[in-house]
Order: C-alpha cells, then structure tokens, then sequence
C-alpha cells in the first residue's frame, strides 16, 4: 500500500470533496502529483498546502490573494491574520448596523400593529418647510426639497409631520441633530398623547380613521387638549403599498 493518499482519502481527511481539490488544481494553487499508474497522489507537502488553501479561503482572501501568498518562498503569516481580522471585524460592524436597523422595523411594525397608545412625550421639535404640502407633492417636489434641505430620502429616522391648528404645517421629525440650518423649527409641546396607526387610501378614509380616533379619546376616558397630528413614520413605508400607513396623535388629559 502507498505511503500517499488517494483524492479521495484527502477530501475525507479534510472535509471536503473531491470537486474542490480538482478546483485548486485547475486553478493553479495545488500541483497535481501523479503515481507511475497515472493516478493522483498526496503526500505531507500536499496535504499540507491544501489546508493552508482552505485556512486562507476561510480568511475571506480571494483565490487571486491566495495564490500570491504561497507561491512565496516566506510570507508574514500574522500579516495576513491581522489583515482577515481587521475585514472581519468589519463586516460584523456593518452586520450590527444591518441587525439594529432590522430590529428597529420589527419593532416598529409590532407598535403599528398594536392598535393604540397613550404614552407621556417630551417637547418635539419639527422642521418646518414652508409653502410645502408633503401628502400631495409628486416625486419631482420630493426630490427638489431633499436637495434643498439635505435631506436624505433613504434615512427612515425621518417622520413626515402633518400638523393641523389655525392652519395646516407640513415638516418633519428626524432623530438627532439635522444637518442642515436653513430650516424653520416649531416646538410640539410635550405632554400625553394619544396615538392611533391607521392604513388609509385616502381623505376620505382618513377622515373616518381621526373620527374613530377621536370617538377612543373620549371611550378611554381622555378629553382633546391640542391640535392633531399626523405621523408618517418612514420605517413604515412598505407595511403595505397599497395603503399609506401612518399615526394619528393628539395630545389628552384625563377627565
């Protein structure tokens, strides 16, 4: 029996199939070595290079990256750790900002679907934008204001705010300090409000939503102290496309 082993009895050794070894051995990281019959075979030196082509592979270093470093004479093994950790490190940053942000919807989409809240809210601050009615603006509008005011259309910590006293305010909420400071602001006192999510088509369906809104107020033993605010939480935006989905609020005291 040969001192060597089969393709098959590396593949097994390490793991892997037998596909993989004939990959590296088109691909030019590992010789192929055959026996007086024509048939491959693997001895320490083999094995040995083939592992360290899947440790690399496991690394995250391309195929490219690979083939550079062993065919050396010597390399700097802890040169290239450092270099798969510092990638690593990196992707699991960007994987922790993905799963922030998809916990955030989940919660959001959970408080949507909730119903109703009556919760305590400190002073709020909205961008005004002047002259701007954000509920029946066309795309063309959007995109113009976004230039304007350094708005980012993809940053879902934007609420869109519809704000009706005297007269009706179009601005928005955002979290964290806006960067731009050509805008209008208008303090939201705070206080207890009320909140209904609502999916609406249009007026008229929003019309029988703040009705209902209002008809809970006084069920749950509230009375309207403020003007109305409607609420378009942006994480909220694909719930469902067929509907706009957004919260009514209006600020209450107990009877």
């Amino acid at each position: 029996m040969s001192n060597k082993l089969t393709k098959g009895e590396v593949a097994s050794l390490l793991g892997i199939q037998k596909s993989q070894i004939r990959f590296y051995e088109k691909k030019g990281l590992l010789d192929v070595v055959v026996d007086s019959n024509g048939y491959s075979e693997y001895g320490f030196k083999e094995v040995d290079r083939l592992e360290m082509i899947l440790l690399f592979k496991k690394m995250g270093m391309s195929l490219k990256e690979i083939k550079e470093v062993i065919n050396k004479p010597t390399f700097d093994y802890a040169y290239y750790l450092d270099k798969a950790h510092k990638k690593i490190t990196s992707e699991i940053q960007q994987l922790q900002v993905k799963k922030i942000d998809i916990e955030k919807r989940l919660a959001t989409y959970k408080e949507f679907h909730s119903g109703y809240t009556v919760e305590d809210y400190e002073e709020r601050t909205i961008h005004v934008i002047k002259g701007f009615n954000m509920v029946n603006a066309n795309i063309r509008q959007i995109y113009d204001i976004t230039r304007e005011y350094e708005i980012d259309y993809l940053n879902y910590n934007y609420e869109i705010v519809e704000f009706t006293d005297k007269e009706v305010i179009y601005g928005f909420f955002y979290q964290g300090e806006h960067p731009s400071h050509n805008l209008t602001e208008m303090t939201i006192p705070g206080g207890k409000y009320f909140s209904f999510q609502v999916s609406y088509k249009n007026d008229e369906d929003l019309e029988k939503h703040e009705k209902e809104a209002m008809q809970m107020v006084n069920d749950l033993g509230y009375r309207l102290l403020g003007p109305k605010l409607l609420i378009d939480n942006l994480y909220n935006k694909f719930y469902d496309m067929n509907y706009w989905n957004s919260t009514i609020q209006f600020l209450v005291e107990a009877k």
